[in-house]
């Protein structure tokens, strides 16, 4: 017996014999996720007679098909049949179509329930779940019709193509941090109202700690709820042994719905199907900041690979990771260039699988935490090799004393050499002083220290004190001490510089004139001026003779002849050398560049002192908008030039205006430099001098008498700043009044028995 519904003759006989699979439905411990489900519920529920495609795609473990069910559940009231389909191969596919098409009598081929579903007048919800695999082609199992409604749910970015309607597809990452809290909570069993304050936060910095990965939330809050420890327990654990801790939910007897792999497990099916040249990238990636990786490293270092030599005999390990690193980075050259669509033709495979995503905001690729921890957990050579190779990547990209832009590429590394450096690996002598001079130009002097102190030490005992090498060493480390305020270590190496060079190449050879400027510059940081001018006077008679007007060592020799004179009150002669200073740096190095910044930052606190407030502000609001742009608002000129800046306004009566910004001067000072920097001193007094000037005494007296203690202490009592702020800090007694007469006279008495030692 036969019977017809919606024109279909159906077969009772098959009807009987196949069963449509039900829908699923989300897990007991799901937790809503407002946001993708209300983009998916837009798209798919609107009225309009076009058909909709909803894509969710993105990492394994996210949480896509607990989104798509969840979808459903909302949506259900919509639709008159709803199809699920597992979707991870073409058997199941046909196999789900197929007994669809029997079950409704409509045939008996997935072809079949195709076409019906295509030429149905209700309204209809297909879901595809896991739809992973880039063999299929997954279009010709979709139905059309003005009432189709579709969801997806794939690892395969490739898939977003299919989409239609607005708003349709989302990329499933991370839960939003509430969310992903509630799902913790949930998994373990945990009354919120319970927990103490420190129960909350080490519960929230574990969601951090799993990337908010919705499968690994799963799974960490099985293991608490089943072992009964504590949040703080687990992430201890979870920090030592992050893929073992992970991966001991396997086999444990909680009810979890359709969370069948761990969440390492869910990626071993997409790693396997990439190239080797794919895999390989990704262990490059595995030491680096995941969220910070960009093209410009990879372009950079391949050009350079070629003729990539280390100036320090490198370790079997090193060795090897480098013989191995350039024989990779040679795949990316086409006739001796940067091939870039090769690069693009690797990515882009990684990137389909959602192992990593680019964030077009910052053209830059982005690792999920968890996924860099488990390709960590899949590279086949040792973990010394791998640091190796990703330290080579990133030493093989630099140029020194390039233009602006390898400037800004250089402060853009700091975060990976973070990332290297974390690890406790210390990576070669060579590559040390590589990653010191990325963290001395990132303002990061104390980590720039240690990468150059530990690279002196091999180089010295190695190559010999008087090797090039390490000559170029030393004032490398010179340098970094200066700014960290150690005049006393910077000239003792500066010495040795030039002791050396004098013996090795003559006083008239340029590298022998530069360790003259230098050593000089350090003279007149301690305030020995006489020997600093003297010193420099003549190296730029020799620089001007030698190397020419528009060499770089002449300009350094005028910058930091003008800045002597600046500093003994010589404010005209120093502007006039100054002024060419400027014109030339521009000329050779463009507007930008940090040695250009640093020209118009001395010019224009020279012009404050000569009372000219307005042309010295024009130029110091140029700087700090500058050194924002490409230094960065956390970098140690960019604090030099607020602390000018508000200096200036101080000048003009601005009082606000200075405060306002010599507070967030001296903020990040401290937060970056530490409190006993001479950058930091020198915003403390500033701040204090703000508060004078606004005739606040009882604000200010701390903070000079901070000052002058400190500034005893790290630069000694015949520093060019320990007299002024003392100073300030007697005036500011005087206005304290009556009584404060004693600690002002004392005050004074020590100030007249400093300078009287001085001209002694």
């Amino acid at each position: 017996m036969s019977y017809q519904s919606d024109g279909v003759v159906r077969a009772e006989e098959d009807a009987q014999q196949a069963t449509i699979r039900e829908c699923p439905t989300t897990t007991s411990m799901y937790t809503g996720r407002h946001i993708p489900e209300q983009r998916a519920i837009s798209c798919l529920t609107s009225d309009t007679r076009d058909r909709r495609i909803f894509v969710f795609h993105g990492l394994g473990g996210a949480g896509k098909t607990q989104l798509a069910l969840r979808t459903v559940e909302l949506t259900r009231e919509h639709w008159s049949d709803v199809i699920y389909i597992d979707a991870t191969s073409v058997e199941t596919l046909t196999s789900t179509l197929s007994t669809f098409a029997i079950a409704r009598g409509i045939g008996k081929t997935h072809q079949d329930t195709i076409r019906w579903l295509t030429g149905y007048s209700k309204r209809w919800l297909l879901v595809l779940d896991n739809a992973d695999d880039p063999s299929i082609d997954l279009r010709s199992y979709l139905p059309a019709g003005v009432y189709c409604r579709i969801i997806i749910t794939t690892r395969s970015r490739d898939l977003t193509f299919l989409k239609q309607g607005p708003s349709s597809e989302y990329n499933v990452s991370g839960m939003e941090p509430e969310e992903a809290l509630d799902l913790l909570f949930t998994m373990t069993r945990s009354d919120f109202e319970s927990l103490t304050n420190q129960e909350r936060e080490t519960a929230t910095a574990l969601t951090q700690d799993l990337g908010l990965l919705a499968l690994a939330i799963v799974q960490a809050g099985a293991y608490i709820c089943r072992t009964s420890c504590g949040f703080a327990q687990y992430r201890e654990m979870y920090a030592m042994k992050p893929k073992e801790i992970l991966e001991k939910y396997r086999g444990k007897p909680m009810e979890l719905g359709s969370y069948e792999k761990t969440v390492y497990g869910t990626w071993v099916m997409s790693y396997s199907m990439l190239t080797k040249q794919a895999q390989r990238m990704l262990w490059l990636l595995a030491y680096l900041q995941r969220d910070r990786i960009t093209e410009d490293i990879f372009r950079r270092a391949v050009t350079s690979s070629k003729n990539f030599q280390t100036s320090f005999p490198p370790r079997e390990t090193d060795c090897e990771a480098l013989v191995n690193l350039k024989e990779y980075l040679s795949n990316f050259l086409l006739d001796g260039k940067w091939n870039l669509d090769g690069f693009l033709t690797v990515m882009t495979e990684i990137s389909s699988y959602s192992l990593v995503l680019y964030d077009r905001t910052n053209n830059a690729y982005t690792l999920h935490i968890l996924v860099q921890d488990w390709i960590r957990s899949v590279i086949p050579h040792s973990v010394e090799r791998a640091l190796a190779e990703s330290s080579y990547l990133l030493a093989m990209s630099i140029t020194r004393d390039g233009n602006a832009q390898d400037y800004a590429y250089c402060l853009s590394l700091q975060l990976h050499v973070d990332r290297l450096l974390s690890h406790k690996h210390y990576p070669s002598p060579g590559t040390a002083i590589t990653f010191g001079y990325i963290m001395h130009h990132s303002g990061q002097y104390e980590q720039a220290e240690a990468l150059l102190s530990y690279a002196l030490k091999s180089y010295s005992e190695d190559l010999g004190d008087d090797a090039e090498a390490t000559l170029v060493l030393k004032s490398d480390l010179a340098e970094t001490y200066a700014r960290r305020g150690s005049f006393e270590h910077a000239e003792t190496l500066e010495t040795q510089v030039l002791e050396a060079r004098t013996r090795l190449l003559g006083e008239k050879d340029p590298k022998t004139i530069l360790a003259k400027v230098e050593l000089a510059g350090t003279y007149s940081n301690k305030c020995l001026y006489g020997r600093a001018e003297e010193l420099l006077v003549s190296a730029l008679a020799d620089c001007k003779q030698f190397l020419g007007f528009n060499h770089y060592h002449t300009l350094k020799a005028m910058r930091y002849l003008a800045n002597t004179y600046s500093r003994r009150s010589l404010y005209t002669q120093a502007e006039t050398i100054q002024v060419q200073v400027l014109e030339d740096t521009k000329r050779l190095f463009g507007e930008e560049h940090p040695r250009t910044l640093a020209a118009m930052d001395s010019l224009a606190l020279t012009r404050s002192r000569l009372g000219l407030h307005e042309r010295a502000e024009t130029l110091l609001v140029q700087v700090l908008e500058a050194r924002k742009r490409v230094l960065g608002n956390e970098h140690p000129d960019t604090f030099t030039a607020m602390n000018n800046l508000a200096i200036t306004y101080v000048r003009q009566g601005l009082h606000k205006q200075a405060e306002t910004l010599q507070v967030q001067a001296l903020e990040a000072s401290k937060r970056v430099l530490g409190d006993e920097h001479p950058d930091t001193l020198t915003a403390t007094s500033n701040l204090a001098c703000i508060h004078f000037h606004q005739g606040r005494y009882e604000q200010a007296e701390p903070l000079f008498k901070l000052a002058v203690q400190a500034t005893k202490r790290v630069l000694g009592l015949h520093h060019n700043s320990t007299i002024p702020s003392m100073k300030w800090l007697a005036a500011t007694y005087l206005r304290l009044g009556a009584g404060r007469k004693q600690e002002y006279i004392t005050i004074i008495q020590e100030i007249s028995e400093i300078e009287g030692s001085k001209g002694n």
